[in-house]
């Protein structure tokens, strides 16, 4: 792979991981309603969602579901349904005891970063994605092509994982400064709507 090539595809993922997106999004809401650890835990578990989504784009798997009409409408629907769960989830929550809140710091994190894991592995547009986007950046055909689609989706991975702090910092520092009048709003009801907009936009997506 050239250093020319190289290049294009950094300054190709940059232009994607800052155009606003779901991932910017569901960052930014769980940053702004939990804080910035917690959105820097789910950018963890996100990123082993997409390397799964990278994997099964070199291994030919999303290439099968992409040409199933039924099991890429069965994937997501099932995303769908898990980010209208976490939307609903956040809406009627309260706000936590701060007696228990030490006790339930750790699971909540745990939570975050499993989360983080299954809103990207269970939406398959990032799967076809991948497989639309990492094959124009390689040298096909090319006995090392599985290495070098696991290479550029690992560099992938990791400016969208600094992109998504960037943000996800901004997110929580913002909510830290919006002040005790606005925050139902910017822990709960923005947050919790985003996630049910996300839900039903990628319902009603297509492939």
């Amino acid at each position: 792979m050239s250093v020319e090539i190289l290049l294009l595809f950094l300054v190709a993922t940059l232009t994607v991981n800052f155009t606003p997106g779901p991932s910017i999004l569901y960052v930014t809401t769980v940053a702004s309603s939990s804080g910035i650890k917690a959105g820097l835990i789910s950018i963890l578990g996100m990123s082993i969602g997409i390397f799964a989504h990278v994997l099964a784009a070199a291994t030919g798997v999303t290439a099968l579901i992409s040409a199933s009409p039924i099991a890429f409408t069965v994937a997501k629907n099932i995303g769908a349904l898990y980010l209208v769960y976490l939307g609903i989830g956040l809406l009627t929550s309260s706000k936590p005891d701060p007696k228990t809140l030490l006790v339930e710091k750790h699971n909540s994190l745990w939570n975050y970063f499993v989360r983080g894991i299954f809103v990207d592995l269970l939406n398959p547009k990032i799967g076809i994605f991948f497989l639309a986007f990492l094959p124009q950046f390689l040298n096909l055909p090319n006995p090392v092509a599985l290495q070098q689609t696991l290479f550029l989706g690992g560099i992938f991975i990791i400016v969208g994982g600094l992109v998504n702090s960037l943000f996800a910092i901004l997110a929580a520092q913002g909510a830290r400064l919006a002040g005790p009048r606005l925050e139902p709003f910017v822990e709960r009801w923005i947050p919790g709507s985003v996630l049910l907009l996300l839900g039903v936009r990628l319902a009603f997506s297509k492939r």
